[in-house]
């Protein structure tokens, strides 16, 4: 029923978390034109989102509290989203929120 579609959508949404997190270190370990301190600062943001996705994903198995989910899912938007924002498009708007990017 509800229950298990839920759980499914934990599941799916942990995996591509993980996925996502993925994607970013290989980024990190490829683009061109940034600094090392940001190139660091992507890879731990992606090795905490990685953390955070099998979490979800863990979740999703055992049936876990969705208010936990939701906390892990705000913490790699928060916190690896602002990273990856500040070093791809540039722009250090947000930084004040994530002062030290994981490094």
């Amino acid at each position: 029923g509800r229950r298990r579609q839920g759980i499914n959508r934990m599941w799916l949404i942990g995996c591509l978390v993980i996925t996502a997190s993925i994607a970013l270190q290989a980024v990190a370990a490829h683009k061109q034109g940034i600094s090392e301190e940001d190139r660091a600062s992507l890879y731990k943001a992606g090795q905490n989102s990685i953390v955070n996705g099998i979490g979800m994903c863990l979740l999703a198995v055992v049936g876990g509290n969705f208010l936990v989910f939701v906390v892990q899912l705000l913490a790699v938007v928060l916190f690896t989203g602002l990273i990856a924002y500040k070093v791809l498009a540039g722009d250090s708007t947000f930084s004040k929120y994530v002062p030290y990017g994981g490094t």
